[in-house]
């Protein structure tokens, strides 16, 4: 794991970087083919897991809704 320079960690994965990391919920980030796929962790008994894919970046704002619901 390396912390890049706007100090988000990314690891071996190319492209993946944490964009959260509390007890709360874990958010990372993984740019492909065309979109960005965020996945979503919010731990209890179960588990909740989301992944929220778009393409436009001007839907990162109603992304970041949902992933913070």
């Amino acid at each position: 794991m390396e912390i890049s320079k706007d100090n988000q960690k990314t690891f071996a994965v190319k492209g993946l970087v944490v964009i959260e990391d509390a007890a709360r919920r874990d958010r990372t980030e993984a740019k492909g083919m065309g979109s960005t796929d965020w996945n979503v962790t919010v731990p209890g008994s179960p588990v909740c897991e989301a992944r929220i894919s778009f393409k436009a970046a001007a839907s990162a704002a109603v992304a970041e809704k949902i992933a913070l619901s």
